[in-house]
């Protein structure tokens, strides 16, 4: 097997399969209502539907157009039925319609999202990455962590402590 590898922010990142649209499908529940549906993920290798804690991104032809994390299994975070995916209505619909009219949708995984910090063992880091490349890329499926300047409006904890330890203090 030929492994498609990418890098973003540093991060490498490998193709482990794309969507496609399947005859037979399934019949899914979703706001009450019953919906047949035929989206399906082709996985390169079984193995990747179980692996650890990553982020990965979801391409149209080249280019990204969502990012996320999941913080189990991808098979977890992404598939509901056999093969067929449930991952949001947003993605869902946005991903069969795509399909339907014959564009490539693939889905990549962040390979080793883990950094060390002196005297730690190897931390996954998988959240951070996915505010960093979100922000960073600004991709367009994606509604929360881009564009707002959200550190800035955020308070560490620890300053929050500081604060109301010096007050206790006085």
């Amino acid at each position: 097997m030929n492994l498609s590898i990418e890098s973003h922010a540093g991060f490498d990142f490998v193709k482990i399969g794309f969507a496609e649209r399947c005859d037979k499908g399934i019949v899914a529940k979703f706001d009450g209502k019953e919906i047949n549906w035929s989206a399906a993920i082709n996985i390169l290798d079984k193995d990747f539907l179980i692996s650890e804690q990553s982020v990965y991104i979801v391409k149209v032809e080249k280019e990204i157009k969502y990012i996320g994390v999941y913080s189990d299994t991808f098979k977890s975070r992404w598939l509901k039925a056999g093969r067929y995916f449930w991952h949001s209505e947003n993605l869902d619909n946005k991903i069969n319609e795509l399909i339907t009219n014959g564009k490539n949708v693939t889905f990549w995984l962040s390979i080793d999202p883990y950094m060390k910090a002196a005297n730690t063992a190897p931390m996954n880091i998988s959240l951070a990455l996915e505010y960093e490349l979100i922000n960073l890329l600004r991709p367009e499926w994606n509604t929360t962590h881009k564009g707002d300047n959200l550190s800035k409006k955020r308070l560490k904890v620890k300053d929050v402590v500081n604060k109301l330890s010096a007050k206790e203090c006085a």
